[in-house]
């Protein structure tokens, strides 16, 4: 029925030399898992033996019983089952007592399992609640997990012991390696001491679970993995993987395909630029498809804005279980914005199980010429707007749509424009307008740049039946502020001939001074942002 090691018939006949006081926390549950071998409360007794159970051993279903009970439903440190994968390799020991008429009783539970040749662990040490009162429980299960590793070829055998009962291993000759944490409990590393478990004369077996438990214990694992949330959540990729291509630089063959942790990018020459987009969550939640092609264009517009093409976007979307309909617009906004652009979406993030929306975009992106920083302004430079002006406001956002139903060509067109003005030495300083308008984006140009701006109204052009305050304040889609050299006026106003659905005006001038902001018209020019109150912190001084 199962292997007797004689060398430890008699560990249960002596007292524990163990004060109490060493093993507190035993009383309130044994152990927890193989790093944390616990030892059984004081006492004495003298009707215990010690086992390894052989295959088709009938007590193996009480071994696995008298875990459940401990770490499961006493301890609660496992939900439904203690078993996991050490366990197709570890070998099952027990206590027996023999108290209770003829029938013997599964009273203590460990496992050993070798890590590597000659290396040894011992876990998932504990003791029936009835028989913790005797100590010599906890102290025969040691030496019969420690002498039978021994006499299989055993270098080193290792446990971690929570710091309370160290003492007590030292006196059963372990040594302290080291003192390590362990969910947030102080343990020792400790090493038993081989020379004191002499190792008995027995074979190792050549099985180590009961048949029928063993494929119970494979299935329940697979199982397990299969379920497993780390594994589910990766579902959630599947809708990404439905919207975009595969392949979004065919050229470089397999080794770009989209599907591993990162994407492959085109070699490139020149400087990269990176920029990141979060959405409002308001717009999110009530309009997921605009949303989507919002958070690519604005980020494509941060590169134009530094004279840079878009080399590649990712993303991060967090959207309910239940409204994947929404997840799937967001994706499918995101998608069409990549295709009117040819900008590919090359990875990200999907969590389908949030209990809120939200949206973020990254980009990539290239300066193969001069670079266009808002900090290259100089006095006497001119603010000129580049806008387009053909679009309507969507719905009751402040968001001039000049994209959305425009061609691809020229979309493209638009969002090359800057970056060729910028080879061209037209311009050499530029923001593009972001949700703060044009007076937002004014104040961080002047902010970065370290001048003063002044804006006058009366020379600023708009869309027909737009007023002056919503297209102060709009984001249009398309548009930047520019620093230009009186001498280049001319070139810009030709390079800009054949675009009338742009407008191309002069509205204001940078001068020495603090970063502050001024707006004028006929009557006079009135602060409106004073270099005293920082607007985004990223000032000319840092």
């Amino acid at each position: 029925m199962f292997f007797i090691d004689p060398s430890s018939k008699d560990i249960g006949r002596s007292f524990s030399s163990a004060p109490y006081y060493f093993t507190p926390s035993v009383r309130s549950g044994i152990g927890i898992e193989e790093e944390d071998f616990m030892l059984s409360p004081n006492s004495n007794s003298e009707n215990f033996s010690f086992h390894l159970l052989e295959e088709n051993s009938p007590l193996i279903k009480d071994y696995w019983g008298l875990r459940k009970k401990i770490f499961c439903e006493e301890q609660n440190i496992f939900a439904e089952s203690d078993i996991d994968e050490i366990d197709q390799v570890a070998y099952p020991i027990v206590s027996l007592n023999y108290g209770y008429g003829s029938k013997e009783r599964v009273v203590g539970v460990v496992r050993i399992y070798e890590t590597e040749k000659r290396k040894w662990y011992g876990g998932r040490l504990g003791v029936d609640y009835s028989f913790r009162k005797f100590n010599q429980i906890g102290k025969g299960l040691i030496w019969k997990a420690v002498t039978t590793a021994n006499g299989w070829g055993c270098d080193q055998f290792l446990a971690t012991v929570q710091i309370q009962n160290v003492r007590f291993f030292r006196r059963l000759k372990w040594n302290s390696i080291k003192q390590i944490e362990i969910k947030g409990i102080k343990h020792h590393l400790m090493e038993a001491d081989l020379n004191y478990y002499k190792p008995p004369k027995l074979s190792r077996p050549g099985s180590y679970l009961v048949g029928s438990d063993h494929k119970k214990m494979l299935d329940k694992l697979i199982k397990k993995l299969q379920t497993h949330s780390g594994i589910e959540s990766k579902k959630d990729i599947q809708s990404a993987a439905k919207t975009f291509s595969h392949s979004p630089f065919s050229q470089l063959g397999k080794s770009a395909m989209l599907g591993d942790d990162a994407a492959v990018i085109p070699k490139q020459s020149g400087l990269l630029l990176m920029a990141s987009e979060g959405i409002s969550p308001s717009l999110v939640e009530k309009e997921p498809w605009f949303a989507g092609w919002s958070s690519v264009l604005v980020n494509i517009s941060d590169i134009a804005a530094m004279g840079g093409k878009p080399l590649a976007l990712v993303n991060s979307i967090w959207s309910d279980k239940n409204d994947l309909e929404k997840h799937n617009q967001i994706l499918s906004g995101m998608n069409f914005a990549c295709e009117k652009f040819n900008v590919p979406m090359v990875g990200g993030h999907s969590n389908q199980k949030s209990p809120y929306s939200a949206l973020s975009v990254s980009i990539l992106g290239l300066v193969d010429g001069p670079i266009l920083s808002s900090r290259f302004a100089e006095s006497e430079d001119e603010l000129w707007i580049i806008a387009n002006k053909d679009g309507c406001f969507f719905k009751d956002y402040p968001f001039w749509d000049a994209a959305t139903k425009a061609s691809a060509t020229l979309l493209r067109k638009h969002f090359s424009l800057i970056p060729f003005l910028a080879k061209k030495n037209i311009i050499h300083a530029a923001k593009d307008i972001s949700m703060g308008g044009i007076t937002g984006t004014a104040v961080m140009f002047a902010e970065s740049a370290g001048k003063t701006i002044e804006i006058d109204l009366e020379k600023i052009q708009r869309p027909e039946g737009v007023t002056e305050f919503d297209w102060l304040t709009c984001f249009p889609s398309y548009g930047f502020l520019c620093a230009i050299k009186p001498s280049k006026v001319p070139f810009l106003k030709e390079a800009l001939r054949a675009y009338e659905e742009l407008i191309c005006c002069h509205v204001g001038n940078f001068k020495n001074g603090n970063s502050s902001v001024y707006i004028k018209n006929s009557n006079g020019a009135k602060l409106l942002w004073a270099e005293d109150t920082p607007l985004t912190g990223f000032t000319h001084t840092n």
